[in-house]
């Protein structure tokens, strides 16, 4: 089964934890842009506003925990992480 792909945005912003993460992974806003359109969502959360979201970027298996405040066309980083061995279940494409 093919999971979900992240929905697409106009504009992307990013949470200070979601920065932080970033900087010490080495990863741009533009790895980020490129995962979301390469992975797919693992898991949708209960209230629907936010899912977490795995993909394979240039041979690192990366997770983000990503939020769609209202029915706007804004996406949020919340987290971006390297995922514990056994934990990936990154979707193929992208890789």
């Amino acid at each position: 089964m093919t999971p979900d792909t992240f929905p697409p945005y106009r504009a992307l912003f990013f949470r200070r934890h979601a920065l932080r993460q970033m900087a010490r992974l080495h990863l741009t806003d533009n790895d980020i842009d490129e995962l979301l359109g390469r992975g797919g969502i693992l898991e949708q959360y209960p209230d629907g506003t936010g899912c977490l979201v795995a993909g394979t970027l240039r041979g690192r298996t990366l997770h983000a925990v990503m939020a769609r405040p209202g029915k706007g066309s804004e996406a949020v980083v919340i987290a971006v992480f390297e995922p514990a061995a056994g934990q990936e279940n990154a979707p193929e494409a992208g890789a």
